[in-house]
C-alpha cells in the first residue's frame, strides 16, 4: 500500500466492509494484504463486503466468519 496526498492506494487485492446493504452506506474499513482485519460490529442485520481483485495472481481466497 502506498500513500500519497492523503489518499490511499491499494494494490492488489483489498476487501471493503461498508456498515449497511450498500456502497453508500459508512465504510467501516478497507484492508489489503496478508495481514488479518480486526472484529467488526454492525449497528444493523446488513453488511456489504466488496472484495477487489487485480487478478494477477492466484491463491487460496479469503475466509470470513460471522455470528
Amino acid at each position: 500500500m502506498r500513500k500519497i496526498n492523503k489518499l490511499v492506494f491499494f494494490s492488489y487485492d483489498s476487501l471493503t466492509i461498508y456498515d449497511g446493504g450498500s456502497s453508500t452506506s459508512s465504510m467501516i474499513g478497507k484492508y489489503c494484504g496478508d495481514s488479518i482485519p480486526p472484529s467488526h460490529v454492525s449497528s444493523s442485520n446488513e453488511v456489504l463486503i466488496h472484495f477487489q481483485s487485480d487478478g494477477v495472481i492466484n491463491y487460496n481466497g479469503i475466509k470470513m466468519k460471522y455470528n
